[in-house]
């Protein structure tokens, strides 16, 4: 369902003077889902700047990205990162002192601060544009309805403006319409016993 064709190409695949339609319609590849081979979730971290990693509930999306953050941490994944992970329901239910919602930029300074590793907004702000900053946005299907389209735009600006920085969000499958054209969509596969 978030397959994106191009209508030359959807052409290509279509010819209208085949009498079976049914046939024709699951020959250009509708309703089927693609059987790519499985990549590890941390190579496709690497291969794709912007991400979006989709799944079931309980697939391990969440999991997923306190993993990368871990790992980012210890030096063993994206070693000249600072990870920051970053619940979107949180975020978007979060006010400052005088009742607004802080943008990403001030929450992200408000998580780095209290670790110390930056001490102001510009500090941060170098971090980003240079590209230094692992950013993992989680459950965007969870932020409420009345903040969707406020988060959103927050996303889509904020990912634009520092585009050398490196972002991950995850999403339920199917949870909503969200259209990110600059992030790569993929989907975290069923658990096997492997």
């Amino acid at each position: 369902g978030r397959t994106r064709v191009e209508f030359n190409k959807f052409l290509e695949s279509f010819n209208p003077e085949e009498k079976n339609e049914e046939e024709n319609f699951y020959r250009l590849g509708w309703c089927r889902v693609k059987d790519d081979e499985p990549v590890e979730g941390s190579q496709a971290v690497k291969k794709y700047d912007k991400l979006m990693v989709l799944g079931k509930p309980g697939a391990g999306k969440t999991t997923f990205l306190k993993y990368l953050a871990i790992k980012c941490n210890k030096g063993d994944f994206l070693k000249s990162h600072v990870p920051v992970f970053i619940p979107l329901k949180q975020f978007a239910e979060t006010e400052l002192d005088n009742q607004t919602q802080p943008g990403l930029l001030d929450y992200i300074c408000q998580s780095l601060h209290g670790r110390e590793v930056v001490e102001n907004q510009s500090k941060a702000e170098q971090l980003l544009k240079a590209g230094r900053v692992f950013v993992l946005l989680d459950g965007l299907d969870e932020v409420r309805e009345e903040d969707g389209n406020r988060i959103i735009k927050e996303i889509r600006d904020f990912s634009r403006k520092f585009s050398s920085s490196q972002f991950v969000i995850t999403c339920r499958i199917a949870a909503k319409e969200y259209t990110f054209e600059q992030f790569t969509e993929v989907e975290v596969a069923d658990f096997a016993d492997e």
